[in-house]
């Protein structure tokens, strides 16, 4: 099959985002696939694991850049979950601690937003578990600072620690995070 052919291919299926499309296309012609890859329901679903994987690669960034010991990451759908990054936590006061995992859960946010990705798909209980840390610091910190405020640098912390990573980086982690299916 020619070169054409194939991006013919890629263009002519209906992914969910542009996104994957281009993920895609430079797959494509990077050599990172072959012809077979080239079925659409096969390439979609790739694709869809290519999100997973860089929403996980999130994750495993903020625990390393707090010094966290990673356990495992795994694109592999889990129960309800599409995938998960374990680590494991310092000895830090709860203040630390609680402002970390702030970061921690939205770091998978900072990251699809990063590449380019709706940052808030696919969250499902990050969201969550920031938002529950963010109003249990409120509360010991006797709410002089709002729950919100909290929420926010959590968010800003996970964005600047991702900052300074090039995108070309997320996405060869990505796409070997995909490819291996779990790392332990």
């Amino acid at each position: 099959m020619s070169k054409e052919n194939g991006l013919e291919i890629i263009n002519s299926i209906r992914f969910d985002t542009e996104v994957e499309r281009t993920l895609a296309l430079e797959d494509y012609e990077g050599g990172h696939f072959t012809e077979a890859d080239l079925n659409p329901p096969r390439l979609i679903q790739r694709m869809r694991m290519r999100m997973v994987a860089f929403h996980e690669i999130g994750h495993k960034k903020l625990v390393s850049a707090f010094g966290y010991a990673l356990k495992a990451i795994s694109v592999i759908p889990r129960g309800i979950t599409l995938g998960y990054t374990s680590y494991a936590t310092t000895n830090e006061d709860p203040e630390t601690a609680a402002e970390h995992g702030i970061a921690l859960a939205l770091g998978s946010v900072a990251a699809q937003e990063r590449v380019g990705l709706n940052p808030w798909e696919g969250t499902g209980s990050d969201y969550p578990k920031a938002k529950r840390l963010s109003e249990g610091l409120s509360e010991l910190t006797g709410g002089l600072v709002h729950a919100s405020e909290y929420f926010s640098r959590g968010l800003s912390l996970a964005k600047a620690c991702l900052a300074s990573i090039p995108i070309s980086q997320l996405k060869v982690e990505a796409r070997s995070l995909e490819q291996a299916g779990t790392v332990a």
